[in-house]
């Protein structure tokens, strides 16, 4: 394919900027896409993070993540995604049957699933929205690392330190509900994934962190509603995960 070829179409000169390899195999795909369907502004910026993914990513079998240009998404997205509904059935399995015996190991699992699915569903918006997708997701990314790092570190008995006068395992906890919610509220705003599930996120985690207030004898209604706070935070994951493994392909229209 000649990549000088003169064309007034917006966005072909973003072909030159993904590396060779990956424009050998791929470039005729995505020129194909552009002549079709000349990206936005917005999609321009998509194309844009996926030229540096590629570059820092360079699995040429696997193509480009153009989901944004066709409204699917790419294999690699859907097992992401998928950890994120793995996630959200461990802590839900954990939450209704409340059996104690390896507990910590499914914590673990969570949270290693939860962080996994956290990128797959971060992938999906994150074309459509960079800036306000990066704000909900590095937060979050952070905490979920620092609670599987407490989780890790209970396997291994070592003590971690303090963090701004709480321990480690509290602040953890309270950075993962709170940032939680930040995620839900920046998928609410993007409005590519469900909304309902975004919302579930965004109060469902509040509604968790109740419970980590709640003494020996803890209130009844604030015990209820710290586990519909869980309840409601696991299903929001798993549909967010869903959404992004089934989302469905939209036609590309023809260029004017």
């Amino acid at each position: 394919m000649d990549l000088k070829r003169p064309s007034t179409r917006r966005g072909r000169w973003v072909v030159r900027l993904f590396p060779a390899a990956w424009r050998r195999r791929y470039a005729d795909e995505l020129t194909a896409i552009l002549e079709v369907r000349p990206p936005s502004l917005r999609e321009l910026i998509g194309l844009l993070y996926c030229a540096l993914d590629a570059h820092l990513d360079p699995q040429v079998d696997e193509g480009g993540d153009f989901s944004f240009m066709e409204g699917r998404p790419t294999m690699r997205t859907r097992i992401l995604a998928g950890a994120a509904v793995g996630g959200g059935l461990v802590l839900l399995f954990s939450l209704i049957f409340a059996v104690s015996d390896g507990l910590v190991i499914r914590l673990a699992l969570f949270y290693g699933l939860a962080t996994v699915g956290l990128i797959g569903i971060h992938r999906r918006q994150v074309d459509h929205t960079p800036a306000l997708a990066w704000i909900g997701f590095v937060p979050a990314a952070a905490a979920y690392l620092l609670s599987l790092a407490g989780i890790f570190a209970s396997f291994a008995d070592a003590t971690l330190p303090a963090i701004a006068g709480r321990s480690f395992g509290f602040f953890a906890q309270e950075a993962f509900w709170v940032s939680s919610a930040i995620f839900g509220a920046a998928t609410l705003a993007i409005g590519v994934l469900p909304r309902v599930a975004a919302l579930a996120l965004m109060i469902g985690s509040p509604l968790a962190m109740v419970g980590m207030f709640l003494g020996p004898s803890p209130d009844p209604v604030l015990s209820a509603l710290a586990r519909a706070g869980v309840i409601a935070y696991g299903a929001g994951l798993i549909w967010l995960g869903l959404s992004v493994w089934t989302a469905n392909p939209r036609p590309l229209t023809s260029a004017a």
